[in-house]
């Protein structure tokens, strides 16, 4: 997983600033695995993410798409489940 955290000027607005970056993101397409999918978030100082979670392998076997798997049909549903939204 990569975080790229992108800043633009605040008379920019946040919708053309996503049309920007999803704009540079389709350009840079050719040179990204073919099985990536960026995902592209907007937040202002009023939007701070609740949690943030990451996972590592106790088992080097594993590969990230292994991970990526279990976190998603394991692990967040029980977070969904115990937070009441899922």
């Amino acid at each position: 997983m990569s975080v790229v955290t992108a800043e633009f000027e605040y008379e920019k607005g946040l919708e053309d600033a996503a049309v920007d970056a999803t704009d540079a993101v389709n350009k840079a397409r050719s040179v990204l695995a073919p099985d990536l999918n960026p995902l592209i978030y907007t937040a202002d100082s009023f939007t701070l993410p609740v949690d943030v979670f990451a996972l590592s392998p106790a088992n080097e076997s594993l590969t990230p798409a292994d991970i990526r798997k279990i976190a998603e049909s394991d692990i967040k549903p029980a977070i969904l489940r115990a937070w009441n939204i899922g």
